[in-house]
């Protein structure tokens, strides 16, 4: 029996610099190359990711200009993909060569209807406190998958879903993928986890570009609550979210537990990272700076 046609969709913004790793990893996947195609959609970029887009030509170009963000451009790819399954990678990971074969048979074998895929971070052989930081807190897909959905930095889903349950809320700049995963959950579509379908992907290395993204999907948790009623506990309205954080450091690795001036650094990190999410629940509850909040 032919393996099933698939759709590889990849958001890309300002990712001149890490298209060409990404792309030679999907070239060197496993899986039948006549059995799947490739989707770049561009979203707005300020670099050179366009013309470098265009130097694959093995690949289907695509750019988003009606709206800002990850879920519109996955939205764009959506829609110009043939495959019976779709499978959705972010433009600064790589992946595994067993990455589409993992993740597609697990989603046919099992008959299921969407499957997580496993992050792993990839870093420096000296990583710095904020890598640290990044990968032992970020991307912890089996967190996601017990509240009933997953990250579309590693998401198989048959097309049938999509027609059934709709597309990614494109009026979110963050959760996107938190709001569509609860929403096919609540549909009544399975969701299941491959842990042999790896992506792998670069831990943020300043507390700045950490802070962007705590300020980018605490501003989508509050769209989230505006639009759907969900994650209300994020929203800077709540008290809890200006308490002191301590002991942030008990979910780090013993090397880090163990070291008492790492424990207080991450502590100290978490705190001025929930400051950073207040800011961006403020600004997504009011709908002010969307453009800023990406």
């Amino acid at each position: 029996m032919a393996e099933p046609f698939v759709s590889v969709i990849v958001p890309v913004h300002n990712a001149e610099r890490a298209l060409p790793p990404l792309m030679a990893s999907l070239r060197a996947q496993r899986y039948p190359r006549e059995r799947f195609e490739m989707i770049l959609v561009d979203n707005r970029s300020t670099d050179r990711s366009r013309q470098v887009m265009r130097r694959f030509a093995d690949v289907t170009a695509l750019s988003q200009t009606a709206r800002q963000g990850a879920a519109a451009t996955r939205n764009e790819g959506i829609r110009a993909a043939h495959g019976e399954a779709l499978a959705f990678i972010d433009a600064d990971c790589r992946a595994h060569p067993d990455w589409l074969n993992s993740g597609i048979r697990t989603l046919m074998e099992e008959r299921l209807d969407r499957v997580a895929g496993r992050v792993e971070f990839l870093l420096p052989r000296r990583p710095n406190i904020y890598e640290l930081y990044d990968s032992s807190v970020n991307f912890r897909q089996t967190d996601f998958l017990s509240a009933g959905w997953c990250g579309t930095g590693n998401l198989f889903v048959r097309r049938s879903v999509f027609d059934e349950v709709g597309l990614f809320d494109a009026e979110l700049i963050s959760h996107e993928d938190s709001e569509w995963g609860l929403r096919a959950t609540r549909a009544g579509k399975s969701l299941d986890y491959a842990p042999e379908a790896v992506v792998y992907h670069r831990a943020r290395a300043s507390l700045a570009s950490l802070a962007r993204k705590w300020i980018r999907t605490e501003y989508g948790a509050a769209q989230a609550w505006r639009r759907h009623g969900l994650f209300e506990l994020h929203l800077w309205t709540k008290k809890a979210n200006y308490r002191p954080l301590a002991g942030t450091w008990r979910n780090f690795a013993p090397p880090v537990r163990e070291n008492p001036h790492l424990r207080v650094t991450m502590d100290g990190i978490s705190n001025i990272l929930r400051l950073a999410g207040n800011l961006g629940s403020f600004l997504g509850y009011f709908n002010l700076g969307r453009r800023g909040a990406v």
